[in-house]
């Protein structure tokens, strides 16, 4: 996790001095922000490891004001929330925050050692969250395998093409960004959600992963170069009107010519990063001619 960012929201300048006084000297990376509208920008910016926040600001308060900085494209489910109040709160309204997004909701003034302890063991939680999320096998966002996941279950799909003497192809899939977008920008986050939504609709027994931020990555047993075009137009007319690159590889018989996941994604992914961005349209590149490929194809 490195440096842990804390994500300060309140307009009470004692506090924030406190805060400062206390976490800073603990290794901390302070970033205060006076008003609600603030913290959004702040939360997308520099994705807090953990958000430190007063109920009652002014220009939002409340459960919408922790459901918006749980919204914020750069704070995740693991990313702990503790909520500060002046008011004496009763049952309903504290149940009220914690649905909202809230890990905690502590009664201001606050003791400074103890909202130490209490942000360190969330963090130490998150941390836990998030090692378990490494080591698993699905990319929570999209549902779709992580590396881990993809290179395992590449390698029981060769193993299975190799055994079957049968074809395998790999395609590599990005949205077309144009001139403006970039990874991590709300917008481009969006499409690269469509693109994985379109994803689970592709048959069953393709390897379907998430590679990178806006990089998708299919490992399709039984198919061939023309299985793999057939496959990268279909999947590209179920995104319209968005546009896709998509780069491929495929192996007409992998015991006969053999290959390995990890070659055979990077033949892939070669392959879309050869495509120029902002063409406009949807692009399909192979990664290599074969000499059973038709012409009209390549």
């Amino acid at each position: 996790m490195g440096q842990p960012r804390l994500l300060l929201v309140t307009v009470d300048d004692v506090w924030a001095d406190t805060v400062n006084r206390f976490f800073t000297p603990r290794g901390y990376r302070l970033m205060w922000a006076r008003t609600a509208t603030a913290a959004l920008g702040e939360g997308t910016r520099v994705r807090p490891n953990a958000v430190l926040v007063e109920r009652e600001m002014p220009d939002l308060a409340g459960a919408d004001l922790c459901r918006s900085i749980r919204g914020a494209s750069g704070i995740d489910a693991t990313t702990p929330i503790i909520m500060t109040t002046v008011s004496e709160l009763d049952a309903d309204q504290r149940l009220e925050l914690l649905r909202a997004g809230a890990w905690d909701v502590v009664r201001s003034p606050a003791d400074p050692d103890e909202m130490v302890t209490r942000v360190e063991t969330y963090l130490a939680a998150k941390r836990a969250a998030e090692r378990a999320r490494d080591e698993g096998l699905v990319d929570p966002a999209t549902g779709l395998y992580n590396n881990h996941g993809l290179a395992r279950r590449s390698e029981e799909a060769v193993a299975e093409a190799f055994r079957r003497h049968a074809a395998l192809a790999c395609l590599a899939v990005a949205p077309e960004l144009g001139g403006e977008g970039a990874p991590g920008e709300p917008e481009t986050d969006t499409l690269a959600l469509d693109v994985a939504q379109a994803l689970h609709g592709v048959r069953r027994s393709d390897v379907t992963g998430r590679q990178a931020s806006v990089e998708f990555v299919i490992v399709a047993p039984r198919t061939d170069v023309l299985g793999a075009v057939g496959l990268a137009r279909r999947l590209a007319s179920s995104v319209r009107p968005m546009h896709l690159r998509v780069g491929y590889d495929a192996v007409p018989n992998v015991r006969e010519i053999p290959t390995s996941p990890p070659v055979l994604i990077h033949s892939a992914l070669e392959a879309l990063r050869r495509i120029p961005p902002g063409s406009g349209h949807t692009s399909i590149q192979p990664f290599r001619p074969f000499e059973h490929r038709r012409p009209d194809l390549v």
